[in-house]
């Protein structure tokens, strides 16, 4: 793992992970940052998913505006491009993943294969949580990261267990 971060001229925290399980779900890097206003990223093209959620503030995402308590799907193969949109810039946090499985933990997260805006529950303690994690002195595995992704996902406000597919159900 490396681990990344600054105060100036915006607080930005980077760890990045080590793709160790490509073939089902790896977690590339996970975020947290308070960008001032006009800053921009993009246009760009990633070939790996991003999982975005803002906090505080307001930002444009493909255009779109995005406000605190929502959030945004980068996809491998789509140009993006997301910025600042208020005078006081945002806060917010994200997730880069891969992997074989992806398209069905975004279908059980209630979000589409596809770049997409959506709600998302508690920003406030989301953040608060975000913030947790890169204080915390314990170094970092890859299933920490993992279950980092499964934590951004169940906020998602589509996010319901999906429909038992198998013969039995148990109770």
């Amino acid at each position: 793992m490396i681990y990344s971060a600054h105060t100036a001229p915006y607080e930005f925290h980077l760890l990045h992970g080590s793709d160790c399980l490509p073939h089902t779900v790896s977690v590339l890097e996970i975020g947290f940052s308070r960008p001032p206003a006009g800053r921009t990223v993009g246009p760009r093209l990633r070939g790996d998913y991003l999982l975005h959620f803002l906090t505080a503030g307001q930002a444009q995402f493909n255009g779109r505006p995005v406000h605190a308590g929502e959030g945004f799907l980068i996809c491998p193969g789509h140009v993006h491009t997301f910025c600042a949109a208020s005078a006081a810039g945002f806060s917010h946090f994200w997730i880069g993943f891969r992997g074989a499985e992806v398209a069905e933990l975004l279908r059980r997260g209630g979000l589409p294969d596809e770049p997409v805006i959506f709600p998302f529950r508690a920003p406030e303690a989301a953040e608060a949580h975000i913030v947790q994690f890169f204080a915390q002195a314990e170094p970092v595995n890859d299933l920490r990261l993992l279950s980092e992704l499964y934590y951004m996902l169940s906020l998602c406000s589509g996010a319901q267990p999906a429909p038992p597919t198998g013969e039995a159900e148990y109770v």
